[in-house]
């Protein structure tokens, strides 16, 4: 009887989640989001190749009136629909019971406060979260060699053409998990990182500068200007050498508190995940020294 009522329970939260980004997004006349996600979902390529441009490329490509807008809402929440499922997916094929489900979704990583209290969901950096989930799943379901081979690159490489800072994060752990959780030789580990590699030199060299940013910029419409509403955006910081970038986002993290709040997120994290997936992190056996043969 418990277990039926926090299924239900769970059931409402999925639901809910589900409905409250469609009012923020695809239902919405206004923006009911950062301005700076907004803006960074704009990033496209001006006639040149710039970092973080592929998403708003794609945008680009779909849109149908210069107004990008609603083309941006339809994409936030189509991928916030594909998180949910992803989600739902690898819970099932954990096997959690009810209870322990349920404890994901209230977590402060999980959907309801993600949608609650309206973050994440519409970050560039969730279409990420999305293809790493998607690489999971494609070494869970356990593919023959070649074909995880490909999906494991072309995932990872559009993670680096999306966002690669956190792409960075991700394809560590890939590297991590291809070693000890699947039948990759050597040689293929190695082609995959070489691979992951060069399409990390080809987003730095590619870094962005004044020019690609004014060119995204003035191709928007007056409309879609309206709305980021912020003196320094995703787009001007296109415009930024990679020292300055460094440079600005580590100044902000430390003085900000920012550093103190993501540090204390990451502590929440490990202790939320051992109460819910009962991890034994004592127990984990994580040898580096496997990855450098």
């Amino acid at each position: 009887m418990i277990n039926k009522i926090t299924s239900f329970v769970i059931a409402i939260i999925y639901s809910l989640s589900i409905v409250q980004v469609a009012k923020k997004t695809i239902l919405s006349n206004t923006l009911e989001y950062s301005p700076w996600s907004f803006s960074e979902l704009l990033i496209s390529y001006p006639g040149i190749f710039t970092r973080r441009g592929l998403i708003g490329e794609l945008i680009t490509l779909f849109d149908s009136d210069a107004v990008l807008f609603n083309t941006v809402n339809i994409f936030i929440f189509v991928n916030f629909v594909v998180f949910v499922l992803l989600s739902y997916i690898h819970i099932k094929i954990s096997k959690l019971n009810p209870t322990q489900h349920l404890l994901y979704l209230i977590s402060i990583f999980g959907i309801l406060n993600i949608t609650l209290f309206n973050q994440y969901y519409h970050r560039k950096e969730m279409f990420v979260i999305n293809l790493f989930m998607l690489t999971l799943l494609s070494i869970r379901i356990k593919f023959n060699n070649s074909l995880l081979f490909i999906f494991t690159i072309t995932f990872s490489v559009l993670m680096v053409l999306i966002h690669e800072g956190i792409a960075m994060l991700a394809v560590a752990f890939i590297i991590l998990i291809l070693k000890n959780k699947t039948q990759f030789s050597t040689k293929m580990i190695k082609a995959y990182s070489t691979i992951v590699l060069l399409s990390f030199l080809s987003v730095i060299v590619s870094a962005g500068n004044d020019n690609a940013s004014n060119l995204i910029w003035s191709s928007l419409s007056e409309f879609d200007k309206s709305l980021i509403d912020i003196d320094t955006n995703a787009i001007t910081a296109i415009g930024w050498s990679l020292f300055d970038s460094f440079f600005k986002t580590t100044q902000v993290l430390i003085f900000s508190g920012s550093m103190f709040l993501w540090t204390f997120y990451f502590v929440m994290f490990l202790w939320t995940f051992n109460v819910i997936f009962k991890i034994e992190f004592n127990k984990l056996n994580i040898n580096l020294n496997n990855v450098k043969e």
